[in-house]
């Protein structure tokens, strides 16, 4: 999915100075659309402001029964437009206590990521490889966790499987676009100056993912 806009013009609402989990307060305007390519364009902008890496979802070939990925913001894509038009193409009306569900999950998501990372930096874990990859596994399985908790708000089958992070290679679609969703966010908050370089695997996107988490826990506690 490639992250781009088509022309139409969106407006971010943040909840706080940071993209702290907002994305339920502007869902709702989805249902102010009228056609098939607005909401293909504002699901990918909804894409951009959740912290979900694109994951490795299993699917399996009907040709040879082997198991291979697709992207998990490609089925999140599907999900999106699938649940916000009805059988005619009108919008759906908002459902607030499904939004107060994602909102819930993306915060307990936050806490969760979050608190792995201060766990690993307090015990002075900054400059040792071992714990610095187990902590990122330990991550991904929170990001792997929650993306299925999110996926359940959808319609569609409950029994989403994801391959281990090591199966994702620097030419994988996956890996392709979370690079790109990474530079967006980074364009979209503030996160850094430099763009992110395709060079860097995915273990090291997911270290991006996870640091640029740990940034926004902070900005989100209280003065």
């Amino acid at each position: 999915m490639i992250l781009v806009f088509m022309g139409f013009r969106f407006y971010v609402y943040k909840m706080t100075k940071k993209n702290c989990w907002s994305v339920s307060a502007f869902l709702c305007a989805i249902c102010k659309m009228n056609s098939k390519m607005e909401i293909s364009a504002f699901s990918s902008m909804i894409i951009v402001t959740l912290p979900f890496p694109a994951l490795p979802v299993v699917c399996t070939s009907e040709c040879n029964e082997t198991n291979k990925h697709a992207s998990g913001h490609d089925i999140l894509s599907s999900a999106i437009m699938s649940r916000t038009l009805q059988c005619d193409g009108s919008p759906l009306p908002c459902d607030t206590m499904l939004q107060e569900r994602k909102k819930t999950i993306l915060i307990e998501l936050n806490k969760t990521v979050s608190g792995l990372w201060k766990k690993y930096m307090e015990n002075e874990g900054l400059y040792n490889k071992e714990r610095e990859e187990d902590t990122i596994t330990q991550c991904y399985l929170a990001y792997c966790a929650g993306f299925r908790n999110y996926m359940q708000c959808y319609p569609g089958s409950p029994d989403l499987r994801i391959m281990d992070l090591e199966e994702v290679d620097n030419n994988s679609t996956v890996h392709l676009q979370s690079l790109a969703h990474l530079n967006a966010r980074a364009k979209m908050f503030g996160d850094s100056c430099e763009p992110l370089r395709p060079c860097l695997g995915y273990a090291g996107l997911l270290k991006e993912y996870v640091q640029s988490m740990y940034r926004e826990s902070q900005h989100c506690q209280p003065e």
